[in-house]
């Protein structure tokens, strides 16, 4: 019994070794982005899940701002992963941004900001086998994490025989670098909500996000995507608790009666809205993102 067991982890070994060689450099999932974060120099960050990260395009945004800006955005996630998102990129970054861009709205913020169980296990088990690349401590927060899964060979892989396949082949196809981080599956648009959300004086956490900022002088700075009536939009009260400590964005009603031609769901709209959201957002980060070259400029007047 015990020779079949080692058999078994050796075997189990050399095909995480084969999977390592064949994933190299190589983005199957589009959570598989973390190491991208190594040694990446960014002045502009942007935080938030896959309205941020499908919505943000870094191209128009950052035109004429602090270059480069890099989006780390996370699909699926909450503020709590924003926090930690946040606290690797210091970690393994080439520099420390000037400013963070936060999304500061119901589907990201809401409650604690944290949420019981992680979504996507396929997007980022890759990295759990052995601790790779020093992500598990984000994760093992979660109801669902499963600490075998760090030790064992191919354990975390039960379930996702999808994604094990992608891995043994080298499949590379979400690699996000080339774009700054940003991503968009575009759909059919012509969505309308019937009904808003009537109550959405509830309470938000940015999961210490707002500290990791203050504690390392990096400007922050609220973000809300447009939403169908608004619905992701927080109430006036809590957004004027939080202006008192951060300047917020409120692109709620940007698509304001042409909603059905920009929205595919209650979330996410087109590529097209996309590029009118990022330009606008140019325009409002113009004002509080100087370059260097006009702030020189200015201090030498």
């Amino acid at each position: 019994m015990g020779l079949f067991v080692c058999v078994i982890l050796i075997a189990g070994y050399g095909i995480e070794a084969i999977m390592y060689r064949q994933m190299d450099n190589r983005r199957a999932h589009v959570l598989e982005d973390w190491p991208d974060m190594h040694d990446l120099h960014a002045e502009l960050v942007f935080l938030g899940n896959s309205r941020t990260a499908g919505h943000v395009i870094p191209e128009i945004v950052c035109q004429g701002l602090a270059e480069p800006c890099y989006n780390l955005a996370y699909d699926g996630y909450t503020s709590q992963m924003g926090g930690y998102r946040l606290e690797y990129f210091l970690d393994h970054a080439a520099n420390h941004p000037k400013a963070v861009v936060v999304q500061l709205d119901l589907s990201f913020c809401q409650g604690d900001g944290r949420q019981d169980n992680y979504p996507m296990k396929d997007g980022v088990l890759r990295y759990f086998f052995l601790d790779q690349i020093g992500i598990n401590k984000y994760y093992r927060h979660y109801n669902n994490w499963r600490e075998l899964d760090a030790f064992i060979p191919l354990l975390r892989y039960k379930g996702y025989p999808l994604i094990f396949f992608k891995h043994l082949l080298g499949w590379n196809r979400w690699d996000r670098r080339e774009k700054k981080g940003f991503w968009h599956t575009n759909k059919e648009v012509g969505f309308q909500l019937e009904d808003a959300p009537s109550d959405k004086n509830v309470s938000l956490s940015l999961c210490g996000i707002d500290s990791i900022c203050h504690q390392n002088n990096i400007q922050l700075i609220g973000m809300i995507p447009p939403s169908p009536q608004s619905s992701y939009r927080p109430s006036n009260q809590k957004l004027d608790s939080l202006s008192r400590f951060l300047h917020v964005l409120d692109f709620s009603h940007l698509f304001e009666n042409h909603e059905s031609e920009y929205f595919y769901d209650k979330a996410h709209f087109s590529l097209e809205g996309a590029k009118v959201f990022s330009r606008a957002l140019n325009d409002s980060l113009s004002y509080l993102v100087q370059p260097e070259v006009e702030k020189e400029g200015e201090l030498a007047n």
